[in-house]
């Protein structure tokens, strides 16, 4: 049975991040791992790069950084088959009571490199699986040999239909710092979006859609909060759509709901989202959210069906250009928005997504032992 004196649980856990550099998976996984820390568990955290921490970790968690990422040809075999040996060496140091990995390529690393060493790890699904392709039969092997998986949504579930334990767990919607002081919703005339600047995120056809419309709303500016491989191509189409002058590439912050920015629109493009982080703080901080309709399901979960954010399609540049100028020009249907979506605080309280993550990792702890 599980030990638990003084509500504390007396184990050890092991968690693989790819970063503990900004990133949904981070994000996420940070959460886990210091709501493990809060009730007593040894925490152990391994990063794969050695980006300096941005995440937040509490300062009693242990940790560990790689430098895996980067490289390219047979320097990066290499470079990941050291990783394998070096994480196999220090996981068997640790001995931990139960990994926890998010991510489909890091539980099957996690589950090569673990191979007999009769560990039980708890994997989660964070992306969209039908966009693998060939890869997903071999994820879907990876899975199948962990304890058990946490998705965050039942169509990733329905997708895999793995013989294996099984949670639905979303993310938390952590309350920043600004929506504790004064007004639950925010105003302002600006639009901001916070992703990281790579092509899944789909930041060229947001750009597309803020051209079309530019000259309905001269006065507003679109904030592009984040970093990534596409910023020089996107900050060249920026000029070529004329609207360069309206767009402030921001960079990466730790709460962009801090921001003196005069903004009270979010919008997320994506193409694919797992549960999106940056949708559920912009929600929680009371902006007037619109959010493509995208796989595997979490924005229309989270949404519930377009009633708390402005869903519109996937890759449809006038639907979403005319999405901003309809909140951008209607104060009524932005607070409409604004005040749905401060219901994500309680049906995502950090209280209760903890509690479910302790409550699985109990039970997959008690069932190994």
């Amino acid at each position: 049975m599980l030990r638990i004196q003084e509500n504390k649980y007396q184990i050890r856990v092991a968690c693989l991040f790819p970063r503990f550099y900004t990133g949904g998976i981070s994000k996420a996984l940070s959460f886990v791992a210091n709501t493990c820390d809060d009730v007593g568990m040894e925490v152990h955290c391994i990063a794969m790069t050695k980006q300096p921490e941005t995440i937040n970790l509490n300062k009693g968690i242990h940790r560990y950084s790689y430098d895996v990422t980067g490289k390219t040809g047979i320097n990066r075999v290499i470079s990941y088959a050291l990783f394998t040996i070096k994480y196999r060496h220090l996981i068997r140091k640790i001995s931990p009571d139960v990994i926890i990995v998010f991510g489909a390529d890091l539980v099957k690393a996690t589950v090569y490199a673990t191979w007999g060493l009769r560990i039980p790890i708890i994997g989660s699904e964070r992306g969209n699986p039908l966009l693998y392709g060939d890869r997903f039969y071999k994820y879907r092997w990876a899975f199948s040999k962990t304890a058990a998986i946490v998705f965050q949504t039942e169509m990733a579930r329905d997708v895999y239909g793995v013989n294996v334990k099984t949670a639905i767990i979303p993310n938390p919607g952590i309350t920043r710092h600004s929506a504790d002081v004064g007004k639950e919703i925010k105003e302002g005339k600006n639009i901001i979006t916070v992703s990281r600047l790579g092509k899944e995120k789909n930041i060229d056809g947001l750009l597309h859609a803020f051209a079309i419309i530019k000259d309905q709303l001269p006065d507003r500016k679109l904030i592009l909060y984040g970093d990534g491989e596409e910023q020089a191509h996107l900050e060249q189409l920026s000029c070529e759509l004329g609207i360069n002058d309206h767009v402030l590439f921001a960079g990466n912050v730790n709460d962009f709901t801090q921001q003196k920015d005069d903004a009270s629109i979010f919008v997320l493009n994506t193409l694919s989202e797992g549960m999106p982080n940056a949708l559920i703080e912009a929600m929680v901080a009371g902006y007037a959210c619109i959010c493509t309709d995208c796989p595997i399901g979490a924005p229309r979960w989270s949404s519930d069906n377009g009633r708390r954010v402005k869903l519109v399609p996937v890759k449809d540049d006038i639907a979403l250009s005319n999405a901003i100028l309809e909140i951008a020009t209607s104060k009524g249907m932005a607070e409409t928005l604004a005040q749905n979506a401060l219901e994500i605080k309680e049906l995502l309280s950090p209280e209760r997504i903890s509690k479910m993550w302790l409550n699985l990792i109990s039970e997959v702890i008690n069932e190994h032992n």
